[in-house]
């Protein structure tokens, strides 16, 4: 077995990222006029297609009317328009990222799309060099990309017009000039490190206070560096990254006297966090819960209000009465978001994508037994189910057997990196608990889950 993995080389991993990619786009045929209307422009892309346009055509994030698109919101709040002003909602990286692209290309989200499924390749590249440096094994760094390059909803979501894959790929190259930065004690390579996890940050913002994990980890659990010398480090790291978010925040005092990165703390709370708790606690149907929290945000003037940032901190503070008044089941539901994530299997909404027949499952939060019977309700997406759970069990049986390997072998450094990032990423999702939201851990899934296998193999190659 070691040896079929020793003839593996990057480059037939690379190849086999690319061929599946290229075979979910072809499936999806994103170069079709009316699958980008109806499938690939909808949803969350919509607002990132009209900041992309805006910066393209009129050379701003914010056009000149109101860029909230009511497509995004349940028929309950399209009297009131919650999310009001969508370039105070989302950050600037993705649609700085898709107006590059369509002023090279034209407006074309497909070629945009092309062009996530290359980040997504080169991810596996990065994948396998992170797990090298973290374990210095070549085998484990290959059973690790391979584990990447065959998850699904990795290559489902490099193929629609979301975030997520420019994401990865920024994180990802943060974290790899991080690590062997701090194996040559590179002050180069940490100055991109922290260039590149601040352009995450702007590009989603879950990556926000990532950097105090790094280094409470490599200070307490790293023996044997040079701490002086990381101390010197932290201060310009910290500081260019938040130069970079500070950026933003500075365009959005300018435009709205307001410092802050983005109004999604306050709606988010609001439309996922709280909305998902109460409709979870009563059996409601969460567009009626949506409804009931916006008229309760409006009766303190919310809808009234002209800047967005005043809107998000009313919001906030009904949701944060709420999360008062509600402590159990509230944080019932961040466990169950977290759950849902690492259980989810995504292949509804890719079944739907593909124009497979599929289930309709919008608005049931409640994962009981009838709601996993709909995954294998159609033959394509019970296919896809299959084929989901097999890579999952693939994916978290390696990383256990990894984690008891971890403190049989005493690599506390390693172990608690890859505890807290599980933990990080997941506290920061909590309710929303989407598949395609776990994948800023999967890296360390899947390096954890090299290992695992690797020291299962070697240990039975001995006996």
């Amino acid at each position: 077995m070691i040896n079929f993995f020793q003839r593996i080389t990057i480059r037939h991993l690379v190849l086999l990222s690319l061929v599946l990619n290229l075979s979910m786009y072809c499936l999806v045929r994103s170069w079709d006029s009316n699958v980008e209307k109806n499938v690939i422009v909808t949803s969350d892309a919509i607002g990132y297609q009209q900041l992309a346009e805006n910066i393209l055509h009129y050379h701003t994030f914010a056009g000149t009317t109101d860029t909230a698109s009511i497509p995004l919101n349940s028929h309950a709040l399209e009297p009131g328009l919650l999310i009001a002003n969508y370039d105070t909602y989302r950050e600037p990286g993705y649609p700085a990222f898709l107006a590059f692209v369509y002023l090279i290309a034209g407006v074309k989200p497909f070629i945009a799309i092309l062009i996530q499924l290359i980040l997504n390749a080169i991810c596996v590249v990065l994948i396998y060099r992170i797990a090298f440096l973290l374990f210095n094994n070549k085998i484990v760094a290959t059973i690790a990309a391979l584990l990447f390059t065959l998850d699904i909803h990795s290559i489902y979501v490099a193929n629609v017009l979301y975030s997520d894959t420019l994401f990865i790929f920024l994180f990802l190259l943060s974290l790899y000039y991080f690590f062997s930065g701090l194996k040559i004690l590179s002050f180069i390579r940490f100055v991109l490190s922290a260039l590149f996890l601040g352009l995450a940050c702007i590009t989603r913002p879950v990556s926000l206070l990532y950097p105090f994990v790094l280094f409470f980890v490599v200070f307490v659990f790293n023996k044997g560096m040079e701490r002086r010398w990381l101390v010197k480090i932290i201060i310009p790291y910290m500081l260019i990254i938040y130069a970079i978010v500070g950026g933003w925040v500075l365009r959005n005092h300018t435009s709205y006297n307001r410092w802050q990165l983005t109004t999604m703390d306050g709606y988010n709370l609001l439309d996922f966090n709280v909305a998902f708790t109460e409709s979870r606690k009563t059996n409601l149907p969460i567009e009626t819960v949506r409804g009931s929290l916006l008229n309760k945000a409006d009766s303190l003037g919310c809808l009234r209000m002209r800047n967005p940032f005043d809107r998000s901190k009313i919001c906030g503070k009904v949701a944060w009465e709420y999360i008062r008044n509600n402590k159990v089941a509230y944080t019932e539901t961040q466990l169950w978001g977290a759950i849902h994530m690492f259980l989810s299997l995504g292949n509804i909404d890719i079944a739907q994508t593909l124009g497979w027949r599929s289930s309709d499952v919008e608005g049931q939060l409640v994962m009981d037994s009838n709601r996993i019977k709909q995954n294998f309700a159609h033959k394509g997406q019970a296919i896809l189910g299959v084929l989901i759970i097999l890579v999952l069990l693939l994916q978290y049986i390696g990383a256990f057997i990894g984690f008891v390997f971890l403190i049989k072998n005493k690599n506390w450094f390693v172990l608690v990196f890859g505890i807290l990032t599980i933990f990080y990423f997941s506290a920061i999702t909590g309710a929303i608990g989407k598949y395609r939201y776990k994948l800023p851990m999967q890296f360390t899934i899947c390096a954890i889950s090299g290992y695992g296998y690797y020291s299962l193999i070697k240990r039975k190659s001995i006996t």
